[in-house]
């Protein structure tokens, strides 16, 4: 599979190629396709049958064929190689899939739990070949390039540039802008980023023409200096300051933070569009939003 795709493991900066066929040769796989999932239901005392309340998707296994090739000493030092890689941790590695010629990657956080017991039956003059089991707890694989979407008097940043038009004047005191978020996944996405101050009232709206989520902070100020790190992810969900002291309490009732998402693309789409709107007032140069998400698959690509 070497000279088409590349297989690697993935923690902090240090990546460990375990398809370069040359130390490791990628023999075989499981657990890269569709997700398992089980279905929600209720019934009444009464019904015939059961409704269907939707979906949850189950956690991930993958299990890997890796063999390991070279001398016989060699062997052992590439085996404690991708034993220290794969050692037990409470922080999970990267499993990074990438097709070369396409250029395209997908990654999925996973711990290692079991495999790479190297059985002398498996073990031969130049080569040993293993498996390693892995857990997925997030089932979704995701491009490891992040997406990004920025407000802010100056625009956005890299692909992102939001055009302040007429009637916008630099200078304003108020900022009601929208910009569309083009998502591909197959799977839902979860957003992280910061409100930068100064602001007052800042209001975020995700809408998507099927459903509508917000972040709504009126009655807050987000004085100048001060942020608002906002993570919508399991199992975080949770806005703090730039002291790291718990904001939740900012939101209004109304809020969504429980449930907002950039929602992946319904059947029959390529992309699904999500609109994102700022709002609020008080603002400076020196006022942002950033918005920060990873398009995520069911399935690695």
């Amino acid at each position: 599979m070497g000279a088409l795709s590349k297989l690697e493991l993935v923690s902090g900066a240090t990546r460990l190629d375990i398809s370069d066929v040359a130390n490791f040769s990628w023999m075989g796989y499981a657990g890269f396709g569709m997700a398992q999932l089980h279905r929600l239901v209720m019934r009444g005392p009464q019904q015939s049958g059961e409704t269907d309340m939707g979906y949850l998707l189950e956690p991930r296994m993958i299990q890997l064929t890796i063999g390991i090739m070279g001398t016989y000493d060699n062997v052992f030092t590439k085996q404690n190689q991708l034993l220290n890689m794969c050692s037990p941790s409470n922080n999970a590695i990267g499993l990074c899939f990438t097709r070369i010629n396409a250029g395209v990657a997908s990654q999925i956080d996973v711990f290692p739990v079991g495999g790479l017991d190297f059985a002398s039956s498996e073990r031969g003059p130049r080569h040993v070949i293993s498996q390693l089991s892995l857990r997925a707890p997030d089932p979704t694989w995701y491009d490891p390039t992040p997406g990004y979407l920025g407000f802010g008097l100056g625009g956005g940043a890299g692909a992102w540039q939001i055009p302040w038009a007429i009637p916008w004047a630099i200078g304003a005191s108020t900022i009601n802008i929208s910009s569309p978020i083009i998502y591909p996944g197959t799977a839902d996405s979860y957003f992280y980023g910061t409100i930068t101050g100064p602001i007052t009232n800042a209001i975020i709206t995700f809408t998507d023409g099927v459903s509508t989520y917000t972040l709504d902070f009126t009655g807050v100020t987000i004085n100048a200096g001060d942020v608002r790190v906002i993570d919508t992810r399991y199992p975080m969900k949770t806005i703090v300051n730039s002291s790291a002291v718990n904001k939740n309490g900012d939101l209004t009732t109304a809020s969504n933070l429980a449930n907002i998402v950039i929602a992946k693309c319904l059947p029959g789409e390529t992309t699904h569009t999500t609109t994102v709107t700022v709002t609020g007032s008080s603002i400076n140069a020196a006022t942002r939003v950033d918005i920060n998400y990873y398009n995520r698959y069911n399935a690695a690509r």
